[in-house]
């Protein structure tokens, strides 16, 4: 019974110390010009998604879209949540080392990304949102090819363009990108993307531009973090979660800082 007490003491003591008054953060043309500087440009095209079992191969066609080659970091995300005057995400003071400008944003929903990617969209009028699952795992397989991972070879090689084994992110950018020039997209953090998700889609998946199932209960996750082995960061991995945070302690969000997001520009 102590022990459980001490415990709840202790996460309580650390999820009170916010890095709020210490956050770095742009202008707001400053974030908008770092963004729009970060964009790359993927030439739509025909490929085969999926790569068997529930990942069921299917035909997909997509339209030309730009995607940020970086994961949304704390600096850009904390000057997003000045600007509208959000409260900064919390961090445990446990993992205090990872909120810093460089890491990627530790999200506690889905709803965090969607948002920043709206804000986005309204900012600069164009069409900027969470990818597609089908835009993702494109992007990562740098227009499709035929690789298990979104490293520069394709391949993994821990250290070289891959991460050491870690308990915590790093920051953005630090391996190579793929062909594409996307980087983390194999390794450091889970992405959100638009869809629902549902195990059995991709029997029924759209041909042009599919957006997912209209509903569900769950959305899905793209690439790996540094919780999963190497061999769960395959491009083809999908993970799922709720969309609205669930996981509280005394009625704040608990962060997932495996959970991370990037933003598209479709045209």
């Amino acid at each position: 019974m102590l022990y459980k007490l001490f415990i709840s003491l202790f996460i309580f003591i650390t999820q009170s110390h916010i890095l709020c008054a210490k956050a770095a953060t742009l202008t707001k043309p400053q974030l908008i010009q770092q963004t729009l500087r970060h964009m790359v440009f993927v030439k739509g095209g025909s490929f085969i998604m999926g790569n068997g079992g529930n990942n069921y191969k299917h035909r997909v066609i997509l339209d030309n879209f730009y995607i940020n080659k970086y994961t949304t970091t704390y600096l850009e995300y904390d000057t997003y949540s000045k600007l509208t005057h959000k409260p900064l995400i919390q961090q445990m003071l446990l993992f205090m080392h990872w909120r810093h400008g460089g890491f990627p944003v530790g999200t506690s929903d889905w709803q965090q990304a969607k948002a920043y990617c709206r804000w986005l969209r309204q900012q600069t009028g164009l069409a900027f949102d969470l990818p597609t699952e089908a835009q993702w795992e494109y992007a990562a397989r740098s227009r499709g090819k035929q690789v298990n991972y979104a490293t520069n070879t394709g391949k993994l090689n821990i250290g070289v363009n891959y991460p050491n084994y870690s308990t915590h992110p790093q920051k953005v950018g630090l391996y190579p990108p793929n062909p594409l020039g996307l980087y983390d997209m194999s390794g450091n953090v889970n992405e959100w993307v638009n869809d629902w998700y549902d195990l059995n889609y991709y029997n029924h998946s759209q041909l042009l531009n599919p957006q997912g199932p209209t509903t569900g209960k769950e959305k899905v996750l793209r690439g790996d973090s540094y919780l999963e082995s190497p061999q769960g960061s395959s491009v083809y991995m999908r993970f799922h979660d709720r969309p609205k945070a669930k996981r509280q302690f005394h009625g704040m969000p608990l962060i997932n800082y495996a959970y991370g997001f990037r933003c598209v520009i479709n045209q």
